[in-house]
C-alpha cells in the first residue's frame, strides 16, 4: 500500500462486488481515494472498458466511460 500515491483514485472490482468493496474499505480507512467498486459483470453491462487478455499491466489509470 505504501507505494501507491494517496492522491489518485483506485478502482476495485471483482465478479459481483463483495470482495472489491472489502478491499476498497481497507484503502479508504488508510486515507486513499477508492471507488467505484462494483462487479465486473455490471461493469461490462454498462459498456465500460475491459481488457479480456493483456500481455502486460495497464500503463495508467482507466477512466470509466462518461
Amino acid at each position: 500500500m505504501k507505494d501507491i500515491p494517496k492522491d489518485v483514485e483506485i478502482v476495485f472490482y471483482c465478479a459481483a462486488g463483495g470482495r472489491a468493496s472489502r478491499a476498497a474499505d481497507k484503502f479508504l480507512k488508510a486515507g486513499y481515494k477508492a471507488g467505484p467498486f462494483c462487479g465486473i459483470n455490471d461493469w461490462k453491462k454498462e459498456n465500460q472498458k475491459v481488457a479480456e487478455k493483456a500481455d502486460r499491466p495497464a500503463e495508467g489509470p482507466v477512466q470509466p466511460n462518461k
